[in-house]
């Protein structure tokens, strides 16, 4: 645990260093993975061992998949036309909805298959 810590720190330093790090977006995912990866364990009782595995072998090769395909372009901030009819809070409120749901879920998945030290 001790090389992924200093290795994202690493990473992360790097990152807000050449301006690619948004610190708020960060510290909302992060509480929100926590409250996910709590849930996650919570949830781990249901679940036998080697079910736990197979999700984490899944998990890592469709990680895998994504990491490997080569897609380095950045990604454009495209809204549709039906969104600008919308006003800035809603947008920003759907954006901060979605995070957090991702955020939990992705917390859930960490925490369900004890990648968080759990």
């Amino acid at each position: 645990m001790a090389v992924v810590g200093v290795t994202s720190l690493a990473g992360a330093v790097s990152h807000w260093r050449e301006g690619r790090a948004r610190l708020r977006i960060a510290l909302v995912f992060g509480i929100f993975a926590m409250a996910g990866a709590y849930l996650g364990v919570w949830l781990a009782v249901f679940f036998s061992s080697a079910a736990q595995l197979a999700l984490l072998a899944v998990m890592m090769v469709v990680a895998a998949f994504f990491m490997f395909r080569g897609n380095n372009e950045p990604a454009e901030d495209v809204e549709d036309a039906e969104s600008e009819s919308l006003s800035i809070a809603q947008v920003t409120l759907g954006r901060a909805v979605g995070l957090a749901g991702l955020a939990v879920t992705v917390g859930a998945l960490t925490g369900l298959v004890g990648v968080g030290g759990s």
